[in-house]
């Protein structure tokens, strides 16, 4: 009786375990995002920043290949053989005799050691790494400022797609209740059958932007999750950041830190340095060498041999290849010229253009405010008149509804000024204070 017992606790409790379990499974995995959290999430998982930092630690490594010329050259080298020669081939003449000589053992064993001394365009072309190193950081910034703004932009739309459900929800309730009073008064004859027509269509009309709503909701859903490398089953609750983001007005003007003027200075401070380094190849480069080893018939039977020497070379005449690479890179020179200055005027132009637009956003978002208040005091209005029994719920709820309409489009236009600060910040390259905090302490202030 009692193993019948225990065998009833131990199949209960396993029962008990299991359901806990699969519904534990069942439960779905939440991530909670607001702005700052997308955009630390895409600087450490977008495919393009991480791609961009490896191609910044390739230029690193050339840095290094180009340097290796300057430093001391190291080799060993050990061999042993057995071999016949013939001495005519050195020039060696021993008239009737056989000129074949050997067989015989040769061994030598070197250590050989090389230095330059002076080379002017291989100096020149470490300076062209770091040039080219330069380069591809302010690459890299671009990329990253890119797609920060890019993700930011996803992740304000995917944020808005899911508020404007409310809205849609809203109205078919209210489409709902209004064709449910039109149905009892043509059942009492007080209306015509157009009217329930027409409160028919209306419901039907805000099923489908329901929907709509809903597929829009979830194909940014997907595009921010794509981007973020969210998993689709990942439920992503959208939250307010703490701050309303704000630029200061004492970077407006600053365009030290854009992206597209940093690559186009040091595509010019690199082409000046290849200019350079023709230029340089007319120099004459001076090394020195030596080695050091056995020499001899066997390891056994060797004797210490080394060589020191200096080596200097000057070019003469090279068949015009070096005036040409010359006139090259002096037309390159001047192509980066002319394309800093394009880029500078047309970065000024984006700036100054994204300030003008913060402007309009922000006299968008006060007049959103004003309709928005316009719809607090109608909801009021038909709640006095509702409990002054001159009113109806159907009123209400149409005041209810748009409310959230005005509430929504507010929330829109705060969207759309918010959108606006991340394409001035991306102008500038100054993204980075949407992630800083402490720098947006200072940055961020309420409007």
């Amino acid at each position: 009786m009692k193993c019948v017992i225990r065998l009833n606790i131990i199949l209960f409790l396993t029962v008990i375990l299991s359901c806990l379990k699969v519904s534990a499974e069942e439960i779905p995995v939440q991530l909670h995002l607001n702005l700052k959290q997308t955009l630390l999430m895409a600087k450490e998982r977008s495919a393009q920043v991480i791609m961009a930092n490896e191609r910044v630690q390739q230029s690193l490594a050339r840095i290094g290949q180009s340097r290796s010329t300057l430093f001391p050259q190291l080799t060993a080298s050990a061999s042993e053989k057995r071999q016949t020669r013939d001495l005519r081939s050195a020039g060696i003449s021993l008239g009737n005799s056989d000129p074949l000589v050997g067989p015989f053992n040769s061994y030598d064993a070197r250590i050989k050691l090389t230095q330059t001394l002076f080379d002017a365009a291989a100096m020149e072309r470490l300076s062209t790494m770091h040039h080219a190193h330069d380069l591809t950081s302010a690459q890299y910034k671009k990329i990253q400022q890119d797609t920060l703004a890019f993700v930011a932009s996803l992740f304000i739309e995917a944020k808005r797609s899911f508020q404007t459900l409310k809205v849609a929800r809203s109205f078919i309730k209210r489409d709902m209740k209004h064709l449910n009073v039109v149905r009892s008064q043509s059942r009492l004859g007080l209306s015509s059958s157009l009217e329930l027509t027409k409160a028919q269509a209306d419901y039907k009309r805000s099923v489908y932007l329901w929907h709509t709503a809903v597929k829009e909701a979830h194909e940014r859903r997907l595009d921010l999750g794509a981007a973020l490398g969210i998993e689709k089953d990942v439920i992503i609750i959208f939250e307010e950041d703490d701050h309303n983001w704000i630029l200061p007005n004492e970077i407006l003007t600053r365009l030290d830190e854009v992206p597209d003027i940093r690559i186009a200075e040091e595509e010019l401070k690199a082409s000046q340095s290849l200019r350079s380094v023709e230029k340089k190849e007319y120099w004459p480069k001076v090394s020195a060498m030596a080695d050091y080893g056995p020499s001899g018939v066997s390891p056994s039977d060797a004797n210490e041999t080394y060589t020191l020497g200096v080596m200097a070379s000057v070019p003469i005449w090279e068949g015009g290849l070096r005036s040409s690479r010359i006139k090259e890179t002096q037309s390159q020179v001047k192509e980066k010229e002319i394309n800093l200055k394009d880029v500078q005027r047309r970065q000024e132009a984006n700036v100054l253009s994204a300030i003008e637009t913060i402007k309009q956003a922000k006299a968008f978002v006060r007049q959103r405010e004003s309709e928005l208040k316009v719809a607090h005091e109608q909801i009021k209005i038909a709640q006095q008149r509702l409990g002054s029994g001159i009113g109806s719920d159907l009123e209400l709820a149409d005041s209810l509804a748009q409310q959230l309409s005005a509430n929504d489009q507010k929330e829109d236009a705060a969207a759309t000024y918010l959108m606006a600060q991340i394409n001035l910040a991306h102008a500038l390259g100054r993204i980075d204070y949407f992630l800083n905090t402490k720098e947006s302490e200072g940055v961020s202030r309420a409007k």
